[in-house]
């Protein structure tokens, strides 16, 4: 890449946005919440990369949000009625500077700290990604189980996953693992 023509590279970049942008469906959604997280992580990526994301992408995505918000009776917030939705979507959320739901879906990663969730590295991933975003005493919370999860799950070969994680979910839990890792060094 360093010897490569910045101008052909950055017009392939562009078009793989304007690809994923031509994926999102009528209802904001790329096909449901865990693919609609990564494209709008990507989008957001995109955009400060300086390349051309229009807000409709993230109107769009923000009114599917709105699809799957519920509260629960001790006032907690659910994005599609799991703690891993709630966490996807309380990032979704901050990334688009949207604070509705937010700090319901704080709540929700409150009671569910990484050790609880051992059989979702998803959720792993995306609750450390907003508690750290969050900050406060939701990531004064978050923090200390998510090292003693990383390190429970460490396994001598260096993948990383909870006992019960079926061995096609290893490469996925070590990878959301890893993303940990880097949340907690940025």
């Amino acid at each position: 890449v360093a010897m490569s023509d910045p101008a052909a590279d950055s017009k392939t970049v562009q078009e793989s946005v304007d690809l994923l942008l031509k994926a999102q469906k009528d209802d904001g959604s790329w096909g449901g919440l865990p693919v609609t997280s990564w494209a709008v992580l990507a989008l957001k990526s995109s955009r400060m990369a300086e390349l051309k994301v229009p807000d409709a992408a993230f109107l769009k995505a923000s009114g599917y949000l709105e699809t799957l918000y519920a509260r629960d009776a001790a006032g907690r917030g659910s994005f599609g009625g799991t703690p891993a939705g709630t966490a996807r979507a309380v990032i979704l959320r901050q990334v688009m500077g949207l604070q509705g739901g937010v700090a319901e879906g704080a709540l929700t990663l409150d009671a569910n700290p990484p050790l609880t969730m051992q059989a979702d590295p998803e959720y792993l991933y995306f609750g450390t990604l907003a508690a750290f975003h969050l900050g406060g005493k939701t990531w004064a919370r978050w923090h200390p189980s998510l090292v003693d999860a990383l390190d429970e799950w460490t396994r001598v070969d260096g993948n990383l996953y909870p006992d019960g994680t079926p061995p096609d979910r290893w490469v996925c839990a070590t990878a959301s693992g890893t993303l940990c890792l880097e949340i907690l060094y940025r």
